[in-house]
């Protein structure tokens, strides 16, 4: 699997096989972790369709959907693929992968690649197509968290994104983010008395606004 960076992630997702083509598709995080370990290409392509869309989410919300986002996410990735054999099996896997895909994501900020991940735009236009009143609720509603996190810190919007979105404990924020507990509740105190006072603003100023 020397060149697996140069294929596209549509590519990987299309090789995967379909759900019932065995029981490795239903199997554990720890067991793939443990195939992929041995090298096995089909627990990785597993592993990786498990986590693409969880790690969508988390990589463009630290970066406000600037920078390459698929970039990055296949740069943690490969991390998993090559450093399988450093898992420790005392942790959760999905706070392994977390933690390599945090860092990608700062330092795919750090870059300061300015522009509009792609599949983003492509993912709003094929939900316009599908039902547009969703869409427009949906986008506006994304507008307003997407301008309220820009005045959030990359660690505090981490912070949000994996304490509510991917509902993990402090314990495991701190483990994902490398830092103690004090340090995640400090930084959720901050983000969540920012939002309390950025959201009632951008609400209030949209209602103005279509008056």
């Amino acid at each position: 699997m020397k060149n697996w960076k140069k294929e596209s992630s549509e590519k990987i997702k299309e090789s995967l096989p379909e759900v019932g083509d065995g029981d490795i598709c239903s199997a554990s995080d720890e067991l793939l972790i443990q195939r992929v370990v041995a090298r096995d290409q089909l627990a990785f392509k597993i592993i990786y369709h498990r986590y693409y869309r969880m790690l969508y989410r988390f990589i463009s919300r630290i970066t406000g959907y600037y920078g390459s986002t698929e970039e990055a996410l296949n740069d943690a990735m490969y991390v998993v693929w090559d450093k399988a054999a450093t898992f420790r099996p005392d942790t959760r896997l999905s706070t392994w992968i977390f933690g390599i895909a945090y860092n990608k994501a700062l330092k795919s900020l750090e870059r300061g690649k300015r522009f509009q991940d792609p599949a983003y735009r492509k993912s709003l236009d094929e939900d316009h197509l599908q039902d547009p009143d969703a869409f427009y609720q949906r986008l506006e509603t994304e507008n307003w968290l997407l301008v309220a996190m820009t005045h959030l810190s990359p660690q505090q919007r981490a912070t949000l994104e994996l304490a509510y979105y991917h509902g993990m404990s402090y314990r495991e924020v701190a483990d994902v983010m490398s830092c103690n507990e004090n340090t995640v509740k400090t930084r959720m105190f901050h983000a969540r008395k920012k939002m309390r006072i950025i959201l009632p603003t951008l609400a209030n100023r949209s209602g103005s606004e279509g008056v």
